[in-house]
């Protein structure tokens, strides 16, 4: 493994606390999430690695009840 540079070795300071601290929360609420910060998680979704750069997700953000039940409906109990 190589050495990082100063500046990768700051990121990493700030990193590894993240890392350590990441949970994965299933103690949801009804609060609307505000536009801005569901593009914000969309963009950031972009930027995961893939295999040959190929990117196979699809994302889909859907705030009527509705339509999001009829898309529960084609995905396995795990999807959401």
């Amino acid at each position: 493994m190589g050495r990082c540079t100063d500046k990768e070795g700051e990121g990493m300071k700030e990193l590894i606390p993240e890392i350590e601290r990441r949970r994965a929360s299933r103690a949801l609420d009804d609060a609307a999430v505000p536009d801005e910060v569901v593009q914000r998680i969309l963009t950031a979704g972009t930027y995961a690695p893939s295999c040959a750069n190929n990117q196979p997700w699809r994302f889909l953000a859907l705030r009527d009840e509705d339509l999001l039940q009829e898309v529960k409906e084609h995905l396995s109990d795990r999807n959401y």
